[in-house]
Parts: structure tokens; sequence; C-alpha cells
């Protein structure tokens, strides 16, 4: 029997004669259907590598069947099929509805059988590519039960997993099953599981802000193993109390996703006429049925032979990557069916994961400020004037810039980090929401004002790992957990970067940064053991 199944659904019986033909001689084993109810209970009894559909069928047509199975999916909690749209009558709304729905491929009649092949054999071998990812590569090596269980996520199999590790490593691994909840929310959050990770936590503030969004005085938990890091940044907000509120604003957001088009021909010119005059069509299939996901417009570049389109949307609360990576991808399979050019839903052009200069000039998540006047009293506490501080800053500076950093800061890497940690966010995004350019200058003859840009913040209030236990915690000391609090979060995140920054620098100046390391953030001899 053939090892590639297919599932093709047309009322058309010469069409599916025809079809069923051309699978057979490529080596499918074929199941033909007249319309989409009798598509829906052949899918219940045997499994398929792809499904081929028509759009205008009687009964229950293209566009409803793929509803009522991405329905059914979701209900099972089961992947999705891969659909391949065939048909010569497809109305623009069809269009939308289809790639809302994430077909794979949309095919106009009449086809070229070639090419129609090409895009059936791309469904199995993208669902090969997905089971080389559950297949574990060191499956050989690992002992028959930990094969078993190496997926599962309750805690019996998470602990199982633990000890075996232990018992092979010969590694005592007790603190990493100190769970305090059901392990089964992991899922979603990493694949795997074997425990969890512990990291000391610590509370600064509360930090008096004043912004659109926080408007009073907030608690930030901060998680770090770095000793000294909690100490500056609270000693900031305590100073910080005697100069009153630290004003915020978001200046920008929006986030971005930027798939390539390879240019062979013509392919650039007819992209872009197409994207002009579709736009809402487009914007239709990448927002799909999203509470969350607003394309906003679509930027176009070409580089060298590559044609390059910046999606840029707003995701309200959520961090969002994962929610315009699947936007962007059906709104690019959109225009491929509508303008024949292939393309790759990932480019290096929008920097994700990387600090990139073309981010820090137009933007990429949210651009958020924070300023604060520090009056000689406080500054006076830690030994410093203004115009050691202002001297200090311009002298670094001078040396960040000939190094070819373009964003100067004191230690901004550390405080985002930290409350990156406590709170779920995705740390790899430091590369890009560490960027922090600060300035100061002397006002009053004696006071300093001191001024942060955050750049490229990219965070979330929901989704991702903030409704974990702990994390969903700390957001909500924070008084920035769930919807409508994303912008309040990035508000008081800036704040509290900026009261890390002039003690630290002042620590510099006095000559005392090193004992103040060598007293709080030396731990040499402090090992936990079992």
């Amino acid at each position: 029997m053939a090892e590639k199944k297919i599932l093709v659904i047309d009322d058309d019986n010469l069409v599916l004669q025809t079809l069923s033909n051309l699978f057979i001689r490529d080596g499918w084993d074929v199941d033909l259907c007249h319309n989409g109810y009798e598509g829906l209970k052949r899918l219940e009894s045997r499994n398929y590598d792809c499904v081929l559909l028509d759009i205008k069928m009687p009964a229950m047509n293209g566009t409803q069947f793929i509803e009522r199975l991405r329905e059914l999916e979701k209900e099972r909690k089961i992947d999705k099929k891969r659909i391949i749209v065939l048909s010569g009558q497809a109305e623009e709304e069809d269009y939308i509805k289809v790639f809302q729905g994430g077909v794979f491929h949309f095919v106009l009649k009449p086809f070229e059988n070639n090419s129609l092949l090409e895009k059936v054999n791309d469904c199995i071998n993208s669902t090969k590519v997905v089971e080389v990812f559950d297949s574990p590569a060191t499956e050989e090596k690992e002992e028959q039960t930990f094969k078993k269980i190496r997926k599962l996520y309750d805690r019996e199999s998470i602990d199982k997993k633990s000890s075996i590790l232990s018992h092979q490593l010969e590694v005592p691994l007790r603190h990493i099953k100190g769970c305090t909840y059901d392990t089964n929310y992991f899922k979603g959050n990493i694949e795997n599981p074997i425990g969890i990770i512990q990291i000391p936590l610590g509370i600064v503030g509360p930090i008096s802000v004043k912004g659109k969004y926080a408007t009073g005085d907030f608690w930030v938990p901060m998680a770090t193993t770095e000793g000294a890091l909690v100490l500056t940044y609270d000693l900031g907000v305590r100073l910080l109390k005697i100069a009153g509120p630290v004003e915020v604003e978001i200046t920008s957001k929006g986030v971005h996703i930027d798939p390539m088009f390879p240019i062979t021909t013509d392919e650039d010119e007819r992209i872009s006429s197409f994207v002009d005059n579709n736009f809402s069509m487009i914007k239709q299939v990448a927002e799909g049925d999203s509470k969350h996901c607003k394309l906003l417009r679509i930027k176009k570049k070409k580089i060298g032979n590559t044609f390059v389109m910046q999606f840029v949307y707003d995701t309200g609360d959520a961090h969002g990557l994962n929610m315009i990576n699947n936007a962007t991808f059906n709104a690019c399979k959109y225009i491929e069916a509508k303008t024949g050019a292939t393309f790759h839903h990932r480019s290096h052009y929008s920097g994700i994961k990387h600090h990139a200069i073309l981010n820090e000039q137009e933007g990429q998540g949210r651009c958020v400020k924070a300023r604060a006047v520090i009056p000689s009293k406080a500054l006076g506490m830690l030994k410093v004037t203004a115009a050691q501080m202002k001297d200090f800053f311009d002298r670094c500076i001078e040396c960040g810039t000939a190094a070819g950093i373009s964003a100067v800061n004191v230690h901004a890497a550390n405080g985002i980090t930290a409350i990156y940690l406590a709170t779920g966010q995705d740390m790899a995004d430091i590369s890009m929401s560490s960027i922090c350019a600060t300035t100061v200058d002397i006002v009053n003859g004696k006071d300093l004002f001191m001024e942060c840009t955050l750049r490229n913040l990219l965070l979330g209030t929901i989704g991702g790992g903030t409704g974990l236990g702990t994390q969903a915690e700390c957001l909500k000391i924070m008084e920035c957990f769930g919807s409508g609090k994303a912008d309040k979060y990035a508000e008081i995140l800036a704040a509290t970067v900026l009261a890390g920054e002039f003690p630290t620098a002042a620590a510099v100046i006095t000559r005392t940064y090193v004992d103040i390391h060598n007293k709080y953030g030396r731990n040499k001899d402090k090992i936990i053991r079992d």
C-alpha cells in the first residue's frame, strides 16, 4: 500500500477521476469524496497527509469544510491537516476565508499536472519535517522507560525522567522537582520537561511613576542570581522619592516581521502592485478572527534580487511574535496564490532576536522614554555632584560610540532581564529590548536631568509564559497581569531602568563599585548540597 495518503473532495466526477489517476501514478493512496460532509466523515476514520478541496460544492462547500475541520481539530487538540484548495470559480471572499483557515496552497483550475504534484508533495514533505522535531535524536541511547515518557507532562512522569537522568549522570537532581502547581501547564512553554528552575526573586519599590497608563506607586519583582543588582535598583527607587514620580511615555509601538520574495523576473513589480491595490484583503487574511492582531501597514523594499515586505502589527497586550508569524504566513500564501511569486516568510530584515540598527531608528516593539530630575540632595547622598555625573556620562558616551555602541547606558540589560525573567517574557528578546540610550544634563545649576530611551521593548502581559504560576504572581505584584496592562507594564519597567542607572554610575565615580560588589555580589563558597 502507498505510504502517501490523499483525500480529494470535489463534486465533479470527471475532476475526481482525473485527479485520482494523476495521484495513483505518482504513488499516492487516493480516497474520493463529493462534498464536505463526506470528507469530514472520512477524516474521522482515516488519517491523510493532504486534503485536496474544491470550493464550490453543494451541501457543504469548501470554506464551510475548512471552518468545521479547524473547529474539530481545536476541540480534539490535534495537528492541523494540510489542505490544498483547487478551484476555478473562487470569489475574493473565498480567498480570504480559506487563507484565514490556514490552507497550504491555492491552485486555480485549469492546472498544470507537474505543478499540482509539486504542491501536493510539499504537504507530505512538510509533515515529515515536523515529525523530525517529534522524534528524539538520541533515542537509541536512552532507556526504554525514558523513551516512553519523554514528552509527558504529568508530575509522575517528570519526576521519573529526572530520576533516570540523575541515575545515569550520577548527579543529584532533587531541587528541579520543586514545582508547586500542575506540571501539565508546561504544555506550550517547553518540551521534554524534567522539572523547574529556581531563581532567587527580589522586590524593588515602591517606585513612583507618572505616565499615561501607569500612575502611582508600584512594586517591581526582579529575578536574578547577580548579587548587588536588586540593592542598586532599590536604592535608586528610594532616592527618586526625593525627586518625585518618574515621568514616562510610550512614543511608538508596533511589531513587524519581514518576509522575502525571491526576484527572478518581475516579481517585485507584481507583488508591489498587488499589495497597493489589495491591502484591505491582505489585512483580512492576516488578522483572521484574532482579538489582538491588527495589521497596520506593509512597507516594501528591494534588496538585491530579493523583495522584502515589512508587515507591521499592533499586537495589543500580547508579545505577539507567534501570532504575527501565523498572520504573515497566511497573508503571504494569499499573495503567492494571486501573483505566482514564491516566498520565505522570515528574513533577517526584521531583526528578531538580533540587535538591528534599523530597528533602533525606525522601531520594533514599544519605544518608551523615562525621565526624572535627580536633585542635588539625592546626589549628595551618593557623594557625587551633577557636574561629576555629567562629565562621567559624556565620556562614557564618547568611548562607547567609539566602540560601535549606538545606544550607551550604564546597565539597562541587568534590570530588564531581571524583570523579564520574573514576569514570563521571552528572554531571547533581551538582544533587542535592552537597547537603551541614557543621557544626562545639568539643570538648576546643581540638579541632574536624566532620560532613558528604551527603543525596542518587546513584551506582553497575556500569553507566552505570563500565565505560569510564579510569573503570573509577579505580574500581579506589578498590577500588570492580563488584558489592558501591557502599556502600563512597559512604563513601570522603563521607570525602573532609570532608577538603576545613576546609583551605579555614582559608585564608579566614587570608586565604591568594586567594594559594593565584593560585599553583596560574591557567593563563592556557598553551594547547596544534598
